[in-house]
């Protein structure tokens, strides 16, 4: 058995030593291009890859020889041929739910931020120190306001959505949700997309993106939102159109935003000119905790294929 491991990824020393009970472990550092994936897994009969940063087209899948499982290091798969894979008969596992505790802590923290200003008053603090005066009315653009009794509207029911819930809940935020379809005996209150957008305070996005999702949330979504109200998106920055978000902000519609993801990756894009916007390098994924769970599972998957009782399987 051949294993193939097409990216630097966070591995422990113990790890390996698993892999290597199991077969011939290869390492290779990143494949990006296509003819480097397709060389780098020709030979191999299972691969451990991060699909983000190695994309699993048709091509990849029609030039192996061997190739019979993928463990993939991530939860989410867009970027990975599903009908190729098949064609060619690969099986392929994913991780999931292995950082549902982190992206809705995060997702919590960049609420909690916003609705405090505490980006802002950090920045302003660290150019000069200053103490807030409620007698100065110049300082009333600081001012925040509490969590508790606001609305929040989760978008996408799953493991992460529900963790995001179960948070709000424990902070006596009312909870809504839309999820596409219908979850029972959650304790909460499925409603139509249209009315979260109408009710919430904050708006957060759980979603995995799809040809069904991509766009999902755009200037009409916007629009319905309430005046002043937050959005957060720790999910997938082609969920939203991003121009549409940008006009919302310009013209004062929301009162901020919070992102994990973003699609324009440059010093050029308008989010980053906005007080009332924090953005995070899609790192809400990114604990200790999670990382573990995340290398556990993956050679749990490969072991699984082997022992021909496969698990977490997307395909």
């Amino acid at each position: 058995m051949k294993i193939a491991i097409l990216n630097n990824l966070p591995l422990t020393e113990s790890n390996i030593t698993e892999l290597e009970k199991i077969g011939d472990v290869v390492f290779f550092e990143e494949s990006q291009l296509e003819t480097e994936i397709s060389e780098n897994m020709k030979h191999a009969n299972v691969i451990l890859t991060h699909c983000y940063s190695t994309p699993l087209t048709s091509h990849v899948f029609e030039n192996t020889d061997s190739l019979e499982f993928i463990s993939l290091f991530s939860t989410g798969y867009d970027n990975v041929d599903l009908v190729s894979a098949y064609k060619n008969k690969v099986q392929i596992s994913n991780i999931p739910d292995y950082a549902s505790d982190s992206v809705a802590e995060h997702t919590i923290a960049l609420a909690m931020s916003l609705n405090r200003n505490i980006s802002v008053l950090n920045s302003k603090m660290k150019e000069v120190p200053f103490k807030i005066n409620p007698t100065d009315p110049s300082q009333y653009k600081f001012l925040g306001s509490n969590l508790v009794g606001k609305t929040i509207g989760i978008i996408g029911f799953g493991s992460i959505g529900k963790k995001v819930a179960e948070i709000a809940d424990s902070l006596k935020i009312k909870v809504i949700f839309f999820n596409r379809t219908v979850i029972n005996k959650t304790g909460f209150s499925q409603v139509s997309l249209d009315v979260l957008l109408k009710e919430s305070d904050i708006v957060s996005l759980h979603l995995p993106l799809s040809p069904e999702t991509e766009g999902i949330i755009g200037a009409k979504q916007f629009e319905l939102m309430r005046p002043k109200s937050i959005f957060i998106n720790t999910a997938r920055a082609n969920l939203i159109n991003e121009y549409a978000l940008i006009e919302a902000l310009e013209r004062k519609h929301l009162g901020g935003a919070a992102l994990d993801v973003i699609s324009n990756m440059t010093d050029k894009n308008k989010l980053l000119g906005f007080e009332n916007v924090i953005l995070t390098p899609h790192s809400s994924f990114f604990t200790k905790e999670s990382i573990d769970q995340c290398a556990r599972t993956a050679i749990d998957n490969v072991k699984a294929f082997i022992n021909k009782k496969p698990i977490n399987l997307i395909n």
